[in-house]
């Protein structure tokens, strides 16, 4: 670590923003990460940068500008990112009303989502099964 100003702990997510926030201040870092292989929540979440489940206004702007920093970055080290967004299935009556006030209520909010009926996504999604979703 010789001559290294920054020493970050952990190469997920987290670590690697801050590793790479330092490097461009012009800091020289270190990172260490305790295995070879990628393990824990960073894996956990499948590689996807998605700010769903952050509260509307400042967190939600903070993650947004998170998820831009990575994209950037992605950009800058010439890694492939696919823009995909996400669907959520609602498997009960109180889960849907959860999803359906979301869509109304998201888009003032800064969050790009739309209400599909049941009948909808299983004509475009071949994974989703509508025995699960009550039909």
């Amino acid at each position: 670590m010789r001559g290294a100003k920054v020493a970050v702990v952990g190469g997920g997510i987290l670590g690697l923003t801050r590793a790479y926030m330092a490097a461009r201040r012009g800091h020289s870092v270190m990172l260490f990460e305790r295995g070879p292989a990628a393990t824990g929540a960073s894996i956990r979440n499948f590689g996807m940068i998605w700010p769903i489940g952050q509260p509307a206004g400042e967190m939600y702007q903070l993650t947004l500008g998170s998820r831009e920093m990575w994209l950037q970055a992605l950009d800058e080290a010439r890694l492939p990112r696919y823009i995909t967004g996400s669907l959520h299935v609602a498997h009960r009556d109180d889960e849907a009303e959860v999803l359906r006030e979301f869509a109304e209520i998201g888009p003032g909010a800064g969050y790009e989502c739309h209400w599909r009926a049941p009948r909808e996504i299983l004509e475009c999604r071949q994974a989703v099964r509508a025995d699960r979703m009550g039909l």
